[in-house]
């Protein structure tokens, strides 16, 4: 964790594994309350190699282009 200049609040990275997904980014910001620490944002990414990442913009195009109404 890395403190920002209000004390309190902190930014967060970690990589995990997910049964579904395989390996993932997690990153966000904490805040100490007077009660505990609560999620201010949290982000989770999907983890995807340069050699097929064409491939996997392709397929979610494809995906959208049939599931998203404009």
């Amino acid at each position: 964790m890395t403190p920002t200049q209000a004390r309190n609040i902190f930014f967060f990275d970690e990589l995990l594994e997910n049964k579904n997904y395989g390996r993932c980014r997690g990153s966000g910001l904490l805040i100490n309350t007077e009660n505990g620490w609560k999620i201010l944002q949290y982000n989770l990414s999907i983890l995807v190699p340069n050699a097929i990442a064409l491939q996997v913009v392709a397929s979610i195009k494809g995906y959208q282009a049939t599931t998203i109404t404009k």
